[in-house]
Order: C-alpha cells, then sequence, then structure tokens
C-alpha cells in the first residue's frame, strides 16, 4: 500500500513538474489534471486525516486535552503531538451570558473581561451595495486582495 502512494506521489510530482510545459492548445487537458489533482488531494487529505489520529490514539492512549506529548521511538527519533481543542462562541447566548457574569460582581466581570474575543468582519453583500464615496473612506480600513479561484469540473448530466 505504502509504495501505491509513493507511486502515485512521483505521478503526480512528475505531473506538477511538467504542468508548466502544458500549451494552451491542451487546455482541456488542463482541466482534466486540475480535475485529477483535486481528487487526488481530497483523498489524500482524508487518508492523512485518518492515519493521523490512528498515530495519536496509538502512541498517546491517554492524551491530555490540550498540550504537547513526545513519544521515543528510539535512535533519536521522536512523535511529538500538540493536542488541541476547538472554542466555538454560540454568538445567540454569549452576550446573556456575560451580561449574568458582570451582575455577579465586578471580581467576576474583571475576570472575564477579553474572554470573547470580538472580530470585525465584512459583510461583501453590503460593501458591494455602497456608493463610491463611503468605499473610499472604510476602504482605508480594509485589505482587498484576490483569492484562491476555486474550479469545479462539472460532468454531463448522467455521467460521473
Amino acid at each position: 500500500m505504502l509504495t501505491a502512494l509513493r507511486n502515485n506521489l512521483q505521478t503526480m510530482q512528475t505531473l506538477l513538474q511538467n504542468a508548466t510545459a502544458v500549451e494552451v492548445e491542451d487546455r482541456n487537458m488542463l482541466v482534466l489534471l486540475h480535475s485529477e489533482c483535486a481528487n487526488v488531494y481530497a483523498a489524500a487529505k482524508v487518508l492523512e486525516s485518518m492515519w493521523r489520529n490512528k498515530v495519536a490514539s496509538e502512541f498517546f492512549p491517554e492524551h491530555v486535552a490540550e498540550g504537547t506529548e513526545n513519544f521515543e521511538l528510539g535512535e533519536g527519533w521522536k512523535i511529538n503531538a500538540i493536542f488541541k481543542q476547538s472554542y466555538k462562541v454560540d454568538e445567540k447566548t454569549v452576550k446573556n451570558d456575560i451580561q449574568e457574569i458582570c451582575n455577579l460582581g465586578f471580581a467576576q466581570a474583571a475576570a472575564v473581561e477579553g474572554l470573547i474575543k470580538w472580530k470585525p468582519e465584512v459583510s461583501t453583500t453590503i460593501y458591494k451595495t455602497l456608493s463610491d464615496e463611503i468605499k473610499d473612506v472604510i476602504n482605508n480600513s480594509l485589505t482587498i486582495k484576490p483569492g484562491t479561484p476555486t474550479i469545479k469540473l462539472i460532468s454531463p448530466k448522467g455521467e460521473e
């Protein structure tokens, strides 16, 4: 299995090295190469995640909830695992929770000051409707740069 994976990766590296040699006449091939790379990338992400979780559970069965742990493999090799937790704020309830903590007294309110970070975010829907005069002002606070395009090959109906 490992040999097959290495062969596929070597094939992809060769394609990548030759990608700059693709001529404009080969536009269909360019789209097909992108589509195949996207499929391989998606599969590789799933496999990598699966194997990462397997390694973590095998070598660190009773790991800390958050923090770094190491496992010595021998001859100077070790596995370093960083365990994290994801924190997500429920925007519907957080303001009430903060108010409730503030009602408990100054010491409790001071303890949670800065607990929740409020991150400014642009509503592109509203931004696109602004007049040029307003955009000229707000653009002082914005950095607008092109993102990576999303490309998807859509097959004819009934074909996969």
